[in-house]
C-alpha cells in the first residue's frame, strides 16, 4: 500500500506514459493509445511533446480519449447511425451520399494533427501536493487527468483511478469517524 504524503507516490512518470507529437495524425494518436491498450497498459491518456528550438523534447499537453471522441463528434454532424440511416432511406440516392460523407467526415478527422484537437494548456498539480488538494483540483475542473509539475518542468501523470486508495482511506476513515461517534452517543446511560 502506497502512502499517501503527496502525489509524487501516486503519480505515474513521464517515461512510464505513452506520448506522441504534437504534428502527428489523429490515427497515429489512435494507433498508440491501441497499443498500450494491447500491452495491458490502460491509459486513456497520452503525453503530447513538441520540439524546442534546440530540438529537444518538450511536454505541449495532454490528449485523452474524450478529446479525440468530441473532436470526432463534430464530424459525423451529430447523427447517430440510426438517424442516418433512417434519413438515408427516406431520401434515396441523397441519403446515399449524406451516409458516405459522414464517412469522410471521420475519415477526415482522423487526419487532423494533435494539436488541432488537444486542449491548449492541461490542468497541473504541483508534485508536493496532497492527494485531497488534488482530488479537489480534478473536482473544481472536472477532468480526471492532470499534469504532475516539478520546478515547472511536468514530470508525471495522476489520474483520477491513481487516487482511488486515497479516497478509499479517506472514505473508511469518515466512516469510522461517524460509527465511532454514533456508538459513544448511543452507550451513554440514559437519562
Amino acid at each position: 500500500m502506497r502512502s499517501s504524503g503527496s502525489i509524487s507516490e501516486l503519480m505515474i512518470p513521464v517515461s512510464g506514459y505513452p506520448k506522441v507529437k504534437e504534428d502527428d495524425s489523429l490515427s497515429s494518436a489512435i494507433a498508440r493509445l491501441r497499443q498500450y491498450y494491447s500491452e495491458d497498459r490502460e491509459h486513456r491518456s497520452m503525453l503530447v511533446t513538441g520540439e524546442t528550438e534546440d530540438a529537444t523534447e518538450r511536454i505541449v499537453g495532454i490528449l485523452r480519449i474524450n478529446d479525440i471522441m468530441s473532436a470526432l463528434k463534430h464530424l459525423t454532424r451529430s447523427y447517430d447511425s440510426d438517424e442516418v440511416s433512417r434519413m438515408a432511406h427516406s431520401l434515396g440516392d441523397y441519403g446515399t451520399r449524406m451516409r458516405q460523407d459522414k464517412e469522410v467526415d471521420l475519415r477526415r478527422g482522423f487526419e487532423w494533427k494533435v494539436k488541432e484537437v488537444m486542449p491548449q494548456k492541461p490542468h497541473r498539480v504541483d508534485i508536493d501536493q496532497s492527494p485531497a488538494e488534488t482530488l479537489q483540483i480534478m473536482l473544481l475542473n472536472n477532468v480526471d487527468v492532470l499534469a504532475v509539475c516539478q520546478n515547472g518542468q511536468i514530470v508525471g501523470i495522476i489520474r483520477a483511478v491513481d487516487l482511488l486508495e486515497y479516497i478509499s482511506q479517506a472514505w473508511t476513515r469518515a466512516s469510522d469517524d461517524r460509527h465511532q461517534n454514533s456508538l459513544t452517543f448511543d452507550e451513554q446511560p440514559p437519562e
